[in-house]
């Protein structure tokens, strides 16, 4: 059983629901930009779609990392 008080708890699923919120709208967004966009040329829409890809697995893996349920808590 964990010993965090239940405001951290609750801060703690709120920050992952955000990072998990803004992570999916960098990958839709990415997406939509990498084959939906036709008036940006090919080379900027491909640098802009990728960043968005790369930065929204970023913020997958840190809501992962630093606020996902499996983790366990500090030791002492």
């Amino acid at each position: 059983m964990s010993t965090e008080d239940p405001q951290r708890i609750a801060l703690r699923s709120r920050q992952r629901k955000t990072l998990l919120l803004l992570a999916t709208a960098l990958i839709v967004g990415g997406l939509l930009i990498l084959f939906v966009l036709k008036k940006m040329p090919l080379p900027m829409r491909i640098m802009a779609g990728l960043g968005d890809l790369v930065g929204g697995g970023v913020l997958l893996v840190v809501a992962r990392q630093k606020v996902g349920k499996s983790n366990p808590p500090p030791a002492p």
